[in-house]
C-alpha cells in the first residue's frame, strides 16, 4: 500500500560521531529521501560533505551550549533538559524543512535527543547507525581532536554512551526504528532500501552506484591489531554492548555477524611484549636507516646552504643593480630636468626667433617698400636726369643764343651809336631796325623761355639733391637692416647649433639610458628567474630536510617511548619472575601486575587509570581492607625506591581518586564483577 501525496514520512538518521552516518545519508538521499537544502559543506574530515542539515545542527549545538556542555556533543550526561523556547524553535525548523513527502535529516547529536524528537514527531521513523568501537576510536584519533589526544579513553566512553542510548531507544520503539551496522548497510545497500520500503511503507528507489565512495570509510582492521583486545581488557562492558547491538541489528540473512570476536586475543601482555620488542628493534633499524639517509643528505644540505649563500649574493647583486637603477633614474630625472630647461630655453629662443622673424618680415616689408621707393626715386632720378639733360641742352642752346644776344646787344650798342651818328640815315636803316626789333623780340621770348626753364632746372636740381639724400638714407637703412639680419641669422644659426648639440646630447643620453635600462631589465629578468629557481630548489630542499627532521624526530620519540615501554616491560618481567616463585602463581601474578600498572599510572599522573587498575586488583585479593591498603602503599613505596624515586604518600592519599577507592575498599562489594579473561 502506497502513501498518498498529502501524507509525509520523516526519517531521522543518527548515530555516534564517525559511525558512517554521512555515508548512509548520501545513500538515502540518492534513494529519494530529501535530506535538506542548507547542508554543512565538505572539509578535510569529510571531503564529500557531512550531509548535515544546518538548521538541526545549530539547534542541537545551541541546546548543549545553553546547558554549559560541549557543542560537539561530547558529554556523558543522561538527561538533557530542553526549555520551552527550544520546543517552539524546533517546530519552526520542522515547518521550514518539511518540503517533501519523504524527508528527514542526519545529525549525530540527535542521538542525545531521541526521546524529544520521538515525542515531537510521532510520525517520524528512526534509522539508527552504529559502528565498531575500535573503528570509531581510530577515526577520532586520526582526526587529531585535542580532547582525545589528552584523554584517549574518552573515545570509548562516548561510544558507549551514544550507542547505549541508541539501544535503549530501539528497545522502546522497535516499530519506528531500523538498527543497522554501517558495514552491513554498505554491503547490502539495495536490501537495506527494500527493508525500509517494506517496514515503513514508502517507495524509495535503489541508490545510484556513485552514492557510495569506498574511500570515505575505512572499515578494515588487521587481524594482528591490538585495539579490540585493549578495549576488551579495559572496557569489557563496551564489547558486551557491541555484541548486543550486533544481536539486535538488522541483517538481510537474519544471522548476526560475530566474526569480529576473532580479533579479541586471550592474553594482553605476553604476545605484545615480544611484539613490542621486535617493533623496537625494527624502529632502531629504521632509525639507523634514517640517520644514514640524513647523513647522505648532508651534502645536499650543504649544497643547499651554498646555494642559499649564492642566493644572498644574488640578492646583494640585485640590490646593487637596483641602486644603479635608482642612480640611473636619478640621472634620468636630472636629464629630464635639463631637457625641460633646454625645452624652455628652446621655446624662449623660438619665441625670440619668431619675434626676429616678425621683425625680419617687417624689415623685409620696409626694405621692399624702400626698394620700391628707391626704384621710384631711381625712376625720378632718371626722369630728372632726362629733364636735366633737356635743360642742359636748352642751356647749351641758351648759351648759343646768349652769344647771339650779346652780339645783338653789341650790335644794338653799335646801332645806337650808329643811330645817334646816323640819325640822318634813319630811313635807310628802318628796315634794318625792324629786322632788329624782330630779332630782339625773338631774343626776349627766348630769354623768357630760358628764365622759365632755369627755374625748372633749379627745382630739378633741388629734387635731385633731395632724392640723392633720401637714397643715401635708404642705403644706410638697408645696410643697417642687412647687418641686423646678419646678426639675427648668426644668432639663429648659433641657437640652432646649440639646439642640435642639446638634442644630440639628449638623444645620446636617452640611448644610453635605454641601453642601461634594457641591460638592467635583462639582468633583472635573469636574476629573478635564477632567484625563483634557487628559491624553489631551496624551498624543496628545506621541505625535504624538514620532513626528514620531522620523521627523525617522530622516530626518536617513538624510540624513546619504546625504550620506556621496554623498561616497563623489563620491570614487569622481573616482577613476574619474583612472583612466579610464590605458590599462588597466576592469581598473585595478575594482582601484582595490576598494582604495578596502578603505580605506573600514578607516576604518569593518570589517577583515573590508577583507580581502575586498583579496582581490578581488588577483585583478585581476599585480604582485609586494611591489609589491602597497606599492601598497596608498601608496593607503591617499594616500586618508587626501585626506580630511585620518593613516594609522596600524603599527596597520594589526599587525591580524590584514592579517597573514592578507599570508600570502595571499606564497603567491599559482596558480589565480585566478572573476572578478567585470560
Amino acid at each position: 500500500m502506497q502513501k498518498s501525496n498529502t501524507e509525509q514520512t520523516v526519517f531521522i538518521i543518527t548515530g555516534m560521531h564517525r559511525s558512517g552516518t554521512s555515508l548512509t545519508a548520501s545513500i538515502l538521499q540518492s534513494a529519494g529521501i530529501h535530506i535538506g537544502r542548507n547542508l554543512l559543506g565538505a572539509d578535510q574530515v569529510n571531503i564529500k560533505g557531512h550531509w548535515e542539515n544546518i538548521d538541526f545542527y545549530e539547534f542541537h549545538m545551541n541546546i548543549l551550549n545553553s546547558q554549559g556542555l560541549s557543542s560537539a556533543g561530547w558529554t556523558l550526561q543522561d538527561n538533557l533538559e530542553i526549555k520551552e523556547e527550544f520546543i517552539d524553535r524546533a517546530k519552526q525548523i520542522i515547518e521550514n524543512n518539511a518540503l517533501s513527502s519523504v524527508w528527514g535529516w542526519k545529525e549525530p547529536r540527535t542521538t542525545l535527543f531521541l526521546d524529544f524528537w520521538a515525542k515531537l514527531l510521532p510520525e517520524a521513523r528512526f534509522l539508527l547507525i552504529y559502528r565498531s568501537p575500535w573503528e570509531v576510536a581510530d577515526s577520532l584519533y586520526r582526526r587529531k581532536d585535542e580532547l582525545f589526544q589528552s584523554q584517549p579513553e574518552l573515545a570509548i566512553k562516548y561510544w558507549q554512551h551514544y550507542n547505549q542510548k541508541i539501544l535503549n531507544f530501539y528497545n522502546q520503539e522497535q516499530n519506528r526504528c531500523l538498527l543497522a551496522n554501517v558495514k552491513t548497510i554498505i554491503q547490502y545497500q539495495a536490501a537495506y532500501i527494500d527493508t525500509i520500503n517494506h517496514k515503513f511503507n514508502v517507495d524509495l528507489s535503489h541508490p545510484a552506484p556513485t552514492a557510495y565512495d569506498p574511500s570515505m570509510l575505512k572499515t578494515e582492521v588487521s587481524s594482528n591489531s591490538q585495539q579490540p583486545t585493549v578495549i576488551d581488557y579495559y572496557f569489557p562492558e563496551t564489547i558486551e554492548l557491541y555484541q548486543e547491538l550486533e544481536g539486535r541489528a538488522w541483517h538481510p540473512e537474519q544471522t548476526p555477524d560475530f566474526s569480529w570476536q576473532e580479533l579479541l586475543k586471550p592474553s594482553l601482555y605476553r604476545t605484545w611484549a615480544f611484539q613490542d620488542w621486535a617493533n623496537l628493534r625494527r624502529l632502531e633499524q629504521d632509525n639507523k636507516s634514517l640517520k644514514t639517509l640524513l647523513h647522505a643528505q648532508e651534502p645536499e644540505l650543504q649544497e643547499s646552504q651554498s646555494r642559499q649563500t649564492e642566493l644572498e649574493q644574488t640578492k646583494a647583486q640585485l640590490k646593487t643593480a637596483e641602486n644603479l637603477l635608482e642612480q640611473s633614474q636619478f640621472q634620468l630625472h636630472e636629464t629630464e630636468s635639463v631637457l625641460e630647461k633646454s625645452q624652455t630655453q628652446l621655446q624662449q629662443t623660438e619665441s625670440v626667433l619668431q619675434q626676429s622673424h616678425a621683425q625680419l618680415n617687417h624689415t623685409r616689408k620696409e626694405l621692399e617698400q624702400t626698394t620700391t621707393q628707391l626704384g621710384q626715386a631711381q625712376f625720378d632720378v632718371m626722369r630728372y636726369q632726362s629733364q636735366l639733360h633737356q635743360t642742359q641742352e636748352e642751356l647749351e642752346y641758351y648759351e648759343l643764343h646768349r652769344q647771339a644776344w650779346e652780339e645783338s646787344q653789341s650790335k644794338l650798342y653799335q646801332a645806337e651809336v650808329a643811330l645817334s651818328q646816323l640819325m640822318n640815315q634813319l630811313q635807310k636803316t628802318e628796315k634794318s631796325e625792324e629786322r632788329l626789333h624782330i630779332q630782339l623780340h625773338q631774343t626776349q621770348e627766348e630769354l623768357e623761355y630760358y628764365e622759365l626753364h632755369r627755374q625748372a632746372w633749379e627745382e630739378s636740381q633741388s629734387k635731385l639733391y633731395e632724392a640723392e639724400v633720401a637714397l643715401s638714407q635708404l642705403m644706410d637703412q638697408l645696410q643697417q637692416a642687412e647687418k641686423r639680419e646678419e646678426r639675427i641669422n648668426l644668432q639663429r644659426h648659433q641657437t640652432l647649433e646649440e639646439l642640435e648639440q642639446t638634442a644630440t646630447k639628449l638623444k645620446q643620453e636617452q640611448d644610453n639610458f635605454q641601453l642601461v635600462n634594457h641591460k638592467f631589465i635583462q639582468l633583472k629578468i635573469e636574476l629573478e628567474g635564477d632567484i625563483k629557481q634557487k628559491e624553489a630548489q631551496i624551498h624543496q630542499w628545506q621541505t625535504e630536510f624538514k620532513q626528514s627532521q620531522s620523521q627523525l624526530h617522530e622516530l626518536q620519540q617513538e624510540l624513546a617511548q619504546a625504550k620506556t615501554y621496554i623498561e616497563q616491560i623489563t620491570q614487569r618481567h622481573k616482577l613476574e619472575q619474583i612472583v612466579a616463585e610464590s605458590p599462588d602463581k597466576q592469581s598473585e601474578l595478575d594482582y601484582n601486575l595490576l598494582v604495578w600498572d596502578a603505580w605506573n599510572a600514578y607516576c604518569n599522573g593518570q589517577l583515573p587509570v590508577m583507580k581502575q587498575h586498583l579496582q581490578n586488583a581488588l577483585k583478585l585479593t581476599k585480604t582485609s581492607a586494611s591489609e589491602t591498603i597497606m599492601n598497596w602503599l608498601e608496593s607503591f613505596s617499594k616500586f618508587s625506591v626501585a626506580q630511585g624515586l620518593e613516594l609522596d604518600s600524603e599527596s597520594l592519599t589526599n587525591s580524590l581518586e584514592w579517597q573514592q577507592l578507599m570508600r570502595q575498599v571499606m564497603v567491599k562489594k559482596m558480589t565480585q564483577l566478572p573476572m578478567i579473561k585470560h
